[in-house]
């Protein structure tokens, strides 16, 4: 006979045994098999390849296999043994892309040297920032004598 921990009224502890779950991309032959224990959620898969993806939860669907249909599986049920996974396009993070990728720090001679470079070789996503409101540097605004300023 076995003996269940009373956790409440007519509540039996959650299963512990040790499973494997494969997950695969939707529209994509790649798979991931994580260990895994009966009882898990699928709320806590996708929390796991969220932090893993850097993407939120609320994208991810997790759909089964059933007979010859699929069912999405909700947050709070069990995972299945053999899971899709839709809104993502890999297991592997996605590259960051961001609106201006180059910043150049300082409006002097060499940060403008600089964003001339980037001009002349065709990017044109860059963002040159500097403390002051206008452009020449330190060596310029700070320390040029009157003869050497324009």
């Amino acid at each position: 006979m076995v003996q269940y921990k009373i956790l409440g009224p007519g509540i039996q502890p959650a299963s512990q045994t040790p499973v494997e779950t494969e997950l695969r991309v939707l529209n994509s032959t790649e798979s991931l098999t994580l260990p895994v224990v009966t009882s898990t959620k699928v709320i806590e898969l996708k929390e796991y390849l969220s932090q893993r993806l850097g993407i939120d939860t609320d994208n991810l669907h997790f759909v089964q296999r059933v007979g010859c249909s699929w069912r999405k599986q909700l947050d709070h049920e069990e995972v299945g043994r053999k899971v899709t996974v839709g809104g993502i396009k890999s297991f592997k993070p996605e590259k960051m892309t961001y609106a201006d990728p180059f910043l150049i720090i300082g409006a002097g001679h060499i940060g403008l040297r600089h964003g001339l470079y980037l001009l002349q070789r065709g990017f044109k996503d860059f963002v040159i920032v500097d403390r002051r409101n206008k452009v020449g540097g330190t060596s310029w605004i700070s320390q040029a004598n009157k003869t050497s300023k324009l």
